[in-house]
């Protein structure tokens, strides 16, 4: 099917009103390759058969479209009982989505590597991902510098300066230099966290993952929950966990305001 071809008929379709004919069209044209139908497919029967979304998420996924690929991580860790590790369908999408600099999935698979990973419990997938800071930074320097969002380039400078203060050797072969104090509150994160996480339930993972999954779903209601839980998290004293929180959920916010305003 050339360019032209899927455009005639996407076009013919999208004038169409809502109606149960137009969907089975769209089905035909996702049937036939178009990737724009197969990700309209899918949105459209996520709440009603998430296999069958998943199925034309991945075709259009595998058609190399890295919001399918950062989708189907999200849909599959949703699952509390999911166990997400290197060798995963969820992470393989995610690294896919990540090599082509999709900016949910570099801040995701970047804190991951970081070793950022106290995890709340029942919320999302069991995260079993080796702890590697050279990992992290390679995914890091695909946007730092290049990122027209403050809040992921903020978010990015969170996770380099937890990999500055504990792993320094490391973060100088990268930068040159370990540029951050290391004797401020942020150097001693992993161990306060490591100490807390099991009375206060607001590790990390608690309230950067789950609700950011969540984005596949709703993210207006996952952006604003999670904004909210950041920033009790910093009113309880765990300042890195409710930072994070808030910066990543004020991008989810935008990034669902103008996908609502079709931009």
């Amino acid at each position: 099917m050339t360019i032209e071809e899927e455009y005639r008929r996407l076009k013919e379709i999208y004038d169409m009103p809502n109606s149960d004919e137009k969907f089975q069209k769209l089905i035909r044209l996702a049937d036939d390759g178009s990737v724009s139908a197969q990700k309209t497919v899918a949105q459209g029967l996520i709440d009603a058969d998430k296999d069958k979304a998943l199925h034309y998420y991945r075709l259009a996924a595998d058609g190399g479209d890295k919001d399918s690929q950062f989708k189907i991580f999200s849909i599959l860790a949703e699952d509390g009982n999911y166990r997400l590790n290197e060798s995963s369908e969820a992470f393989r999408y995610l690294v896919r989505s990540a090599n082509q600099r999709y900016e949910p999935a570099v801040v995701f698979i970047s804190v991951a590597y970081a070793g950022l990973n106290n995890f709340g419990s029942g919320t999302a997938a069991v995260i079993d991902i080796r702890t590697n800071p050279r990992k992290s930074l390679d995914y890091i320097k695909k946007l730092d510098g290049k990122t027209d969002h403050s809040e992921i380039q903020q978010t990015l400078d969170i996770v380099k300066k937890h990999i500055s203060s504990k792993y320094p050797s490391i973060y100088n072969e990268y930068y040159g230099s370990s540029i951050y104090n290391t004797t401020d509150d942020y150097s001693d994160y992993s161990a306060s966290e490591e100490q807390n996480s099991s009375g206060s339930g607001c590790g990390i993972w608690l309230l950067l993952v789950a609700p950011f999954l969540l984005f596949a779903v709703n993210g207006f209601v996952s952006s604003i929950v999670g904004i909210i839980v950041g920033i009790v998290a910093v009113n309880k004293g765990k300042k890195v966990s409710g930072i994070i929180a808030i910066v990543v959920y004020s991008f989810i916010l935008f990034a669902s305001f103008m996908a609502a305003t079709g931009h």
